[in-house]
């Protein structure tokens, strides 16, 4: 035996097909080529089990013999590479018969004595055997005869019997020895007698069915009629054998959960092309199907939705409608809508085979629509299915699709009926949100036509009514009800809203321009024009007319636009001066959009217009006879207005409303002006985001509250002044904690007995004159009470709460009211800060902003409002690309807020606020800007200078040399009245962080501070541990700053060395316990600061100098006392940092 081939038995057995089909060949051809050099040396043929191993190879018989005994087994894949590898051998030895290879796998995969489970994979073993057998085209040789065919036969009718599960797998193999046979010279002997014995009892089984109907294509001179009786034409697939046909297929549900295969024959011939006039058509089989499947068992009714599947991707666009039958939908629909449904995951597969369908198929995603939300479905079928089926199918409409279905539903909304009683605006309403859902869903392109159309249309319903004769708009029928036309006004404004973000799709590789046509005119335009279009049409009326007051406002407004375009035409031929251009088309975007108000809100909307025109007439310096009058009738302070300001108050007014539409408009429009914002506009930014919160905060913002609802405000105004005050004292805040929580607790007693008072009075008052006078007992007024009055009283009683929660219910609307417009003002002031981060005003945000933070610190109901203040400050306001540069900025403002900033971080009340409060103070030195290095260096060294040791020489050279103090720049002196807080004040609030990043960011200033931070950390000071600890971590990381002069190291070093001395002094013998203890990391720390110190120092200075100031007793017993202390004789790396540093002093 050759071992080459021994390994390749074992990839047979592989789970991967690929090692199968390899190792299946190269066993093939290795085994080839052992037989042809066996056969030329006079082999003959092998007519028997001992012929065979005289004509074949060793290696061959071997093979043979190993690849029919390995058929039953089950071992990982070993059943299907075995067998083709088989395939592949049988091929190739065409002088062996198929009796042979028979009386072999007879033999080899004997039963008898074996146990159930060994039977079953024995029988699998043959099923493979005889497929090989098949497969390798044995049956066509002139070798073979009718007898053994008789043979295959009985052993696949014996296993198919004896097994059910088997038969389908048994009549696989018949019927594709039925084809070999069909090509074979034994056709017209084995052919009529195959048929005669697998339907001797006729179709009693899907397989019998699937035989039959795969038979009649080989043999269709066969007498059909006489061997199947029971059907017509003995044509299982006659219309007229319909109903024989569904109670055949019916039982295919063994195969579960596969197809059957029968099914795949049924549907080759019933979906053939052309179509065959005798055969049943897909309709009437699929409605034959859907009468008995779906309305029987879970087994069926999987059975059904997996062929729905198959159909799908195989019928005729125009026969899809056939397929969604009413049980159909309402099946798919109830095993979507919850997980625990039996059939739910085949559901799911099909709304996944939908949408793939939609996609794959051009012109169905239409049908799948129409159908899913038609009569046999329900409008709402991604809301009751909890999917996304619809969406994701409408997602793959084209363009025709779009408009087909956009008619669908136009007919729909205009011509209504209600047929299964939701009632008419239920459908109307459904129409309207199928359309915007055509503009929401981001894979549909987006094109003119269709936009415009949905457009269009809502504004026609919205604002007109269409009258009867009326030939160029469908006429609704019935009428529209008030609600559905307040609707489409309500839609219309969110489309307004939406094309002004949208950009079309891209037409010849062009970027698309959001919120215009492909022209380049507005959206808003162009709905505008087709709407004074429609208002001179003969057969339309506005719903509501305006009054001569709004009729001028709408023509004044006209004039203006009129005029604006007229400068941008102008503009646009000068091809110059872009920035006024954008200001022109901003002033025809507010315009427009505020005359289209007028046509729904005419109150508001006029007097909005007015201020507009105004505000462009002041902005483009278009004065006309009765601006000149207002202007000398106005105030100082009005006169004092820019047209900016009155802009930004028309916005603020627009953002106020809380719609989307306007929230947009806002945003575009502040984005042109944002650079031209003055003092006063940034002021009116911040009075919205610094107002109240909750009704009180409502009331000082928006206009027209109820009366009612003042007892509320009242309350709720003393609760945010109770807050307010807890918040207003920054040095005594820890100490009046308590106390200020106290008063809260008083007022809230105070607040609940007033409601318990009001709430008695209004029971009394429902009471009536069953109330006694004087009488404070409630139960003595309610046992005078006969049954009506205890009854009416119960009413009055539910009225009153159900008044009480009302109110509540509107307090708690404007509480979120007022928090999302300042989170849209917060927005706005983004834009401004990307827009414009090189304005001086920039630094006018600082403070407002970080009052902001710290005030809502500690609120709850501030919460997210103060979390995107933070993050505001974080993402925007310190990441600015560009900051203003002197001269254009003022130095003394600049220095003046970085003061206001560290004052806030002196007084930080969490870690939040104080690093916060560290990168706005970071952005205001970069405002500063960094000194050249040279200045620094000679600023640093000279404020070094008065720190050294006093020597005579020393004195002279130094007044040589500075005649005066030196003075520090303003950026550090101010971080070091922050350092003196940190390391003398025993409660300072400051963070270490505010140093830390000063120092990595700006060494140059934070340098200036080293002999000041020098002396902070003496013994004199005697700061609290962890303060101390935190600044020799300052020392340390400015002793990293290489670029630093050494000269200022040199003249702090005798000191710092002296601090060293009494620092470890203090770790030893200081308290063990206490704010002035050190715990081991401190310790450890402090050490670490030390020897790098020490190596700047050597390596700076020449050995004698070194070795004079380092290498002293005093710092020798310092530290060898601390490596010998116990109280860190846990922990060694104290004694081994001691010894390193000893070491590098040369004192070890």
């Amino acid at each position: 035996m050759s071992t080459d081939t021994m390994s390749l038995y074992w990839e047979l057995a592989s789970v991967d097909p690929n090692v199968r089909q390899r190792a299946a060949e190269s066993l093939a051809t290795a085994l080839a080529k052992f037989q042809g050099a066996h056969t030329a040396s006079g082999a003959g043929t092998a007519g028997s089990e001992e012929a065979l191993e005289k004509v074949c190879a060793p290696d061959v018989v071997y093979g043979l013999k190993r690849l029919l005994r390995g058929l039953p087994s089950s071992r990982d894949g070993a059943r299907q590479g075995f067998a083709v590898a088989l395939t592949e051998l049988l091929s190739s030895l065409d002088f062996i018969p198929v009796s042979t290879i028979m009386s072999l796998l007879l033999k080899l995969t004997d039963t008898a004595g074996t146990k159930p489970q060994e039977e079953r994979e024995i029988y699998f073993g043959r099923i493979f055997g005889i497929m090989a057998i098949c497969q390798s085209g044995m049956l066509q040789r002139s070798t073979t005869q009718w007898s053994d065919l008789q043979q295959m036969l009985e052993q696949l009718q014996k296993v198919a019997t004896s097994k059910s599960y088997l038969k389908e797998a048994c009549y696989k193999v018949i019927i594709r020895m039925f084809e070999e046979a069909s090509k074979s010279h034994l056709r017209d002997e084995a052919l009529p007698s195959i048929v005669e014995i697998v339907l001797k009892d006729g179709i009693t089984s899907p397989e019998d069915l699937w035989f039959a109907i795969v038979a009649q294509k080989y043999l269709q001179e066969y007498d059909w009629a006489k061997r199947l009786p029971d059907w017509k034409h003995g044509k299982p697939l006659n219309p007229k054998n319909k109903a024989l046909l569904v109670d055949v297929l019916k039982e295919s549900t063994a195969a579960n959960p596969r197809i059957h295969s029968i099914w795949e024959a049924v549907l080759e011939d019933v979906l053939a092309e052309p179509r065959q006039k005798k055969v049943i058509s897909v309709q009437d089989l699929w409605a034959a199907l859907d009468e008995s499947m779906f309305n029987s068992t879970h087994e069926r009714r999987f059975l059904a939705l997996k062929l729905f599947q198959e159909l799908l991707s195989r019928v005729a666009t125009d026969e899809i409608p056939f397929l969604f039958t009413p049980a159909l939908l309402r099946c798919l629909m109830t095993n979507l809508a919850k997980k625990d449904n039996v059939l739910h995951k085949v559901a799911k597969q099909t709304a996944t085979t939908l949408s793939k369908v939609s996609q794959e198929r051009e012109g169905v995603a239409l049908q799948l629509v129409l159908q899913l939300v038609g009569k046999n479905g329900h409008q709402q079928f991604d809301f009751i299915t909890k999917t996304k089926t619809v969406e994701s199918i409408l997602a793959n409409l084209k363009a025709e699709g779009i408009l087909a279905y956009l008619d669908f539903l136009k007919s729909m909304f205009v011509k209504q009926e209600d047929k299964d009683g939701l009632g008419v605006n239920y459908h109307r309403r459904w129409a309207v949100d199928q359309m915007m859902l055509l503009v929401r869903t981001g894979k549909i392109p987006k094109q003119e036509g269709w936009i415009r159309s949905i457009s269009q249309f809502l504004c026609l319903h919205g604002f007109f009514h269409v009258q009867e004769d009326a030939k160029d708009f469908g006429v609704p029928i019935p009428p529209l009800s008030d609600a559905t036309r307040e609707l489409c006004r309500e839609r219309f404004f969110v489309m307004l809203g939406t094309l002004l973000t949208m950009p079309l799709e891209a037409v010849e590789g062009k970027k698309p321009v959001p919120g215009v046509l492909s022209d380049g005119r507005f959206w808003v335009a162009d709905l505008y024009s087709s709407m004074t279009e429609t208002i001179k049409h003969d057969h339309t009326s506005l719903v509501h007319p305006l009054d001569e007051e709004a009729r001028q406002a709408i023509k004044k407004g006209s004039a203006v636009i009129e005029r604006i375009r007229k400068e941008e035409k102008k503009l646009k031929g000068e091809g110059e001066n872009k920035d006024a251009l954008a200001q022109y088309r901003a002033f025809e975007l507010l315009f427009l959009h505020v005359m289209f108000q007028v046509y729904s809100e005419p109150e508001a909307a006029v007097g909005i217009l007015e201020d507009l025109e105004e505000c462009f007439e002041r902005f483009f310096a278009l004065k006309t006879p009765a601006s000149k009058k207002r202007k000398a009738d106005d105030s100082d302070d009005e006169e004092d207005l820019e047209p900016i300001d009155v802009l930004v108050d028309i916005l603020l007014s627009f953002v106020s409303k809380g719609s989307a539409l306007f929230r947009s408009l806002s945003d575009d429009v502040f984005k042109v002006f944002a650079g031209q914002l003055t003092k006063k506009s940034l002021d009116a930014l911040f009075a919205v985001l610094s107002a109240k919160d909750g009704v009180a905060g409502a009331d000082e913002l928006f206009e027209g509250e109820d009366e009612e609802e003042e007892d509320i405000e009242m309350m709720d105004a003393d609760g945010d002044d109770a807050a307010a005050s807890e918040g207003g004292d920054d040095e005594e805040e820890d100490e009046d904690e308590d106390d200020d929580d106290d008063d809260d607790d008083d007022e809230d007693e105070g607040n609940f007995e007033e409601v318990d008072e009001q709430l008695r009075k209004e029971v009394k008052a429902a009471l009536g004159s069953a109330a006694m006078e004087g009488s404070d007992d409630e139960e003595e007024d309610l046992e005078d009470l006969d049954d009506d009055q205890m009854e009416a009283f119960d009413a009055k009683l539910a009225e009153i709460f159900r008044h009480r929660k009302e109110l509540k219910t509107a307090e708690k609307d404007k509480k979120q009211q007022v928090l999302h417009f300042k989170f849209r003002v917060l927005g706005l002031l983004e834009v401004f800060i990307r827009k414009s981060s090189g304005t001086p005003l920039l630094i006018e945000t600082i403070m407002p902003i970080l009052t902001l933070i710290r005030q809502t610190a500690r609120s709850t109901d501030n919460r997210d409002f103060h979390a995107r203040l933070v993050s505001f400050v974080r993402k925007t306001l310190v990441k600015v690309k560009e900051v203003p540069k002197p001269p254009a900025v003022d130095l003394e403002r600049v220095y003046e807020v970085l003061e206001q900033v560290h004052e806030v971080a002196r007084t930080a009340p969490d870690v939040e606020v104080a690093s916060v409060a560290s990168a706005v103070s970071l952005l205001l030195v970069r405002i500063v800007g960094i000194p050249k290095p040279a200045d620094a260096t000679a600023a640093a060294t000279a404020a070094a200078a008065p720190q050294a040791p006093k020597r005579k020489k020393g004195e002279a050279a130094k007044t040589k040399t500075q005649p005066e103090p030196p003075v520090k720049s303003r950026v550090s002196e101010t971080y070091l009245k922050s350092l003196q807080d940190f390391l003398l004040k025993n409660k300072s609030k400051i963070r270490p962080g505010l140093f830390m990043e000063f120092v990595q960011k700006y060494p140059i200033y934070a340098f200036e501070l080293l002999p000041d931070l020098v002396e902070l950390t003496s013994a004199e000071t005697n700061a609290k541990a962890f303060n101390l600890i935190n600044g020799y971590e300052i020392i340390g990381a400015l002793m990293k700053q290489k670029k630093q002069d050494d000269s200022t190291i040199h003249a702090i070093t005798p000191k710092f060395v002296e601090n060293v001395i009494s620092t470890a002094h203090g770790a030893v013998h200081g308290d063990a316990k206490g704010p002035r203890s050190f715990n081991n990391d401190r310790v450890k720390e402090f050490l670490r600061v030390v020897m790098g110190v020490a190596r700047r120092c050597k390596n700076s200075m020449d050995e004698a100098q070194f070795a004079k100031i380092w290498s002293t007793p005093a710092v020798n017993t310092a530290l060898t006392e601390l490596a010998a202390s116990e109280r860190y004789a846990s922990q060694p790396s104290v004694k081994n940092q001691c010894r390193e540093i000893l070491r590098l002093l040369k004192l070890a």
